[in-house]
Order: C-alpha cells, then structure tokens, then sequence
C-alpha cells in the first residue's frame, strides 16, 4: 500500500526520516542515532515470542513436555524486550516533555513491555517448575494485550490513526 501525503502523521514521519538522514556530530550520538534505527526489526523478537509462550503454556498445563519450549520463550522474550525497548528510546529520543500523546503512549506502555517481559523472564529462570502455573499465565496474557495496544500505537505513528479502519 503505498502512503498517502495528506494521511495524519505522515508529515512526522517524513521529517523524522529527513532528520535521520542528517548524521548527528560526533562518534558517540551516530552510534545511538544508528541504533535506534533497529527498533522496527527488534519489536518482532518479543511480538513472536511473548504470545507463543502464552499459547505453548496454556496448552502445556495438560501436556508437561511443554515445560522446557515454555521457558525457553520466556526467556527468550525477557532478552530481546528489553533491547526493543532500548532502541525505542534511542530512536524517538530521550525527551521526556513531548506533546505527542501518542508518542508518549507508544513510549511508556513500550518501556512497560520490555520491564515485564525481563521480569517474566528471570521468573521463569528462577522459578522453572511454575512457568506454566497461574501467575505466569496472568503476565503473559497481559504483556499479550498489551502488545497488541502497543501495535496499534506504532501502526497509528506510522501510518496514521485510521490504519486500521476497514
């Protein structure tokens, strides 16, 4: 689908893009400048992960040879949220006063994401015989919806609100 110049947010998003094409100074601001760029293919790490160990538990409570991919998702997941976290903060900078609610939105559920799946993830390292007990099936479904809000949020600063309207 190609993208419509008068669509809410794609202005943004262009000056986003020409900004980014201007290489900030020295060493140290280009790397994180560089990094940041990763966000977009960091996110599917947890986006992957996150629901299937949410799927492979539920289903693994009658079956105990689910026991190990459970953790391995878990885990998994705990490693990677935290770096598409990480490159979120680095690609949208670190200001802390935006206006953008939306920007703000996407920011904090996003660091929220990345904390409980780190979370989630020394749990089930320490605690490998409950990684399909109730309390990881709690977190795992509410990192799950929150996921799911927090696409939303990236698809709208994208694309624009209406991205999803049928």
């Amino acid at each position: 689908m190609a993208h419509d110049p008068a669509m809410p947010g794609h202005a943004a998003v262009m000056a986003a893009m020409d900004a980014a094409d201007d290489p900030p100074q020295n060493f140290a601001a280009r790397l994180l400048d560089w990094l940041g760029r990763f966000h977009p293919m960091l996110v599917h790490f947890p986006i992957a992960f996150i629901p299937a160990a949410l799927f492979t538990a539920i289903v693994g409570r009658k079956r105990p040879g689910f026991a190990k991919p459970v953790q391995f998702l878990v885990v998994t997941a705990g490693v990677t949220a935290p770096f598409a976290m990480l490159s979120g903060w680095l690609s949208g900078g670190f200001e802390l006063g935006l206006d953008d609610w939306m920007m703000q939105s996407h920011r904090w559920l996003g660091t929220g994401i990345g904390i409980g799946a780190f979370a989630l993830g020394v749990f089930a390292l320490r605690r490998p015989e409950q990684d399909r007990g109730s309390g990881m099936i709690v977190g795992l479904s509410i990192l799950t919806a929150a996921i799911l809000v927090q696409g939303w949020f990236g698809g709208a600063l994208v694309h624009g609100v209406d991205h999803l309207n049928w």
